[in-house]
């Protein structure tokens, strides 16, 4: 039996190029779902970490006559820990000056993605106010319990 030499030259650059192709989407969508995935988790843990601020907060402000003016770095980190008081991203969270009914915070360095994902969630809250993701890469939001 006879063979045709074009069965044995071997495969064509189409070809090739066509496989090409289909790895290189492959590892296109791979990426994109790595990065929504791990925007989603961090999203996730800095409203896991705003919710364990504010719980402190309101343990903090019960029974005193200050209310949130007591929530300043100190009193939190004795409350919820100085390992929780660090960003993911790096630096520590600051408290701004608190008054009877509200008080801010400032989380350093989220990336831009995970700040607009984390000022959406917010904003569906009418207690957290002034919420914003400053030109440093900071995100800072106002706590007042009258809203």
């Amino acid at each position: 039996m006879r063979r045709s030499l074009r069965s044995l030259a071997g495969v064509t650059l189409l070809e090739v190029m066509l496989v090409l192709s289909i790895v290189a989407l492959i590892i296109l969508m791979s990426v994109r779902y790595y990065q929504s995935t791990t925007t989603a988790s961090q999203t996730e843990q800095v409203m896991g970490m705003i919710s364990a601020i504010t719980a402190a907060a309101d343990n903090l402000s019960l029974g005193t006559a200050g209310g949130y003016s007591n929530v300043t770095a100190a009193n939190m980190s004795s409350v919820i820990g100085t390992a929780n008081m660090n960003s993911p991203w790096g630096g520590t969270i600051s408290f701004g000056s608190g008054n009877t009914t509200s008080y801010s915070v400032t989380i350093p360095k989220p990336t831009a993605a995970v700040c607009t994902a984390v000022l959406i969630k917010l904003k569906t809250n009418t207690k957290f106010t002034d919420a914003s993701c400053t030109g440093g890469g900071n995100l800072t939001y106002t706590y007042n319990s009258t809203c």
